[in-house]
């Protein structure tokens, strides 16, 4: 039985238990033509077709879809037809979309929202940004999850991180979705590194950002050697982590005008903080996979990222030896509390959701449980650096390899594993904030505004786009995100 979203204005459910209806009646009618057949006959449960592919829609980097595609491929015989949608990227589409678009409950609030809401509807399952889920749940374009899927040992969800079992795979508190990943920023030091900073021993590394400036530049000297990923789409992320880790008062929006907090101190201090840093990178724009495989390959000494792809074909290249601890903060404090801190999950963390027009329901969910820690899909992970365990203990595919080992993988497990969570950046139109602050940020980093300056335009214009959307639809879809019912 799914469990179904409440005060929607077609449940979906009702759409298929209908279809079920008829089909039920149609098949009676024909048995009572035929005769009744024999009482020691057994039922056949329904099998997965495996000469009708299962579509797939994709919302990331193209050889996403190409690692999915191999690793399915080494275990199922039904094939799968994958539609790819880059994150926040304007596509090209037909009078199709937005028919399905304008049939919305309400209009999806942004053209990457819109694009994702049509292209639901032509697909049977999507892996999707997590920020993008208010405008996905309200237009009525993905299926709950029923409880054969979320008591399937082979989902394990009893052993989800936190994060992943209470924040990320439910909407309105209603399991939704199986999450895929959940990244976290972490302070990278090279063997070498720590070496000269205190002979190997991790009590010695920064704990604060003063202490991280100190130790650029005793183990770099005049030479550049440190890096963030701090390139458009990247820097708005960093600010976000930063500003989780300065503990404000309250987080992005006031809890009862719903309008942005981000010209308090704390988030001023933040960006001030990233602007002297970036200084020290010799004010480098580097991507997350840039970032990643520069400690890979030796190039940086210390660095502050999380995994991602680089090169071509991409992949997520080990790190090593390197050590993986938290960010530094804004104060003193104990590996234990930096490690145990808020979890603010990335707005892009992927999602596997069914879609409310799927034809193959039971091959959907097979594919849902399987993606999320099945056999070979360990191969995905060496391409794909947003999918991380899930769970408290080794996924069903087996031990961590490749970047998912070694320490970062002890870091993450130990970060996920902190019942203490900061909602993330999941409202109408995400993907328009994100686009503001990472302007914002830049601006800061790149000297044309001080750090008051550009979070009081960023202000501004998310006050701009709460207003187009309406303060009230997204001060809802904020208590929604978090777990309330309206």
């Amino acid at each position: 039985m799914f469990l179904r979203p409440r005060k929607l204005a077609v449940p979906v459910e009702n759409r298929f238990l209908r279809r079920d209806f008829l089909l039920t009646s149609a098949a009676g009618g024909i048995a009572c033509l035929a005769g009744c057949k024999p009482s020691s006959q057994t039922e056949i449960a329904p099998a997965v077709r495996t000469d009708v592919p299962l579509r797939v829609l994709i919302c990331g980097d193209a050889s996403w879809g190409e690692a999915i595609q191999t690793a399915w491929g080494g275990i199922a015989q039904q094939p799968l037809a994958i539609e790819s949608l880059a994150l926040g990227v304007l596509s090209e589409g037909g009078s199709q979309d937005g028919d399905v678009a304008e049939k919305a409950t309400l209009k999806p609030s942004s053209d990457f929202a819109r694009r994702v809401v049509a292209a639901l509807s032509r697909n049977d399952v999507a892996i999707l940004p997590c920020g993008v889920m208010a405008d996905v749940y309200e237009s009525e374009s993905l299926m709950p999850l029923g409880e054969d899927v979320l008591d399937d040992e082979g989902l394990a969800a009893k052993r989800f991180f936190p994060v992943i079992g209470e924040s990320l795979m439910r909407w309105s508190g209603i399991p939704v979705a199986v999450p895929l990943g959940c990244l976290q920023p972490s302070m990278l030091v090279s063997a070498d590194a720590a070496a000269k900073l205190g002979q190997n021993d991790e009590s010695v590394l920064p704990k604060t950002w003063g202490e991280f400036e100190q130790a650029l530049k005793q183990a770099a000297g005049d030479t550049v050697l440190a890096a963030e990923p701090l390139a458009a789409g990247a820097a708005a992320k960093m600010f976000l982590w930063r500003a989780s880790d300065a503990a404000p008062a309250v987080w992005l929006f006031d809890r009862v005008s719903f309008r942005p907090v981000l010209t308090e101190e704390t988030y001023v201090m933040t960006l001030e903080t990233m602007r002297q840093n970036a200084m020290l990178y010799g004010n480098a724009r580097w991507t997350p996979g840039e970032v990643w495989n520069g400690v890979s390959s030796g190039r940086f000494s210390i660095a502050l990222g999380w995994p991602d792809a680089f090169g071509d074909p991409p992949r997520v290249e080990s790190i090593g030896d390197t050590i993986a601890t938290a960010l530094p903060m804004n104060q003193k404090t104990s590996d234990a509390v930096a490690i145990t801190g808020p979890v603010l999950p990335d707005p892009d963390a992927p999602l596997a959701v069914i879609s409310s027009r799927c034809r193959q329901t039971v091959a959907a969910k097979r594919f849902l449980i399987w993606i999320s820690g099945g056999e070979g899909s360990e191969m995905i992970r060496a391409t794909i650096g947003p999918m991380t365990a899930i769970r408290r203990e080794p996924d069903v595919s087996g031990e961590p390899s490749g970047s998912m080992a070694g320490d970062y993988a002890t870091f993450l497990t130990q970060r996920l594993s902190s019942l203490n969570l900061r909602p993330t950046i999941r409202l109408h139109g995400y993907d328009r904030y994100m686009a503001a602050l990472d302007q914002g940020v830049i601006a800061c980093l790149d000297g044309k505004q001080t750090a008051v300056e550009a979070l009081a335009g960023v202000s501004e214009a998310w006050q701009a786009i709460t207003s187009e959307i309406g303060p009230d639809r997204q001060a809802k879809a904020w208590r929604l995100a978090q777990g309330l019912r309206n």
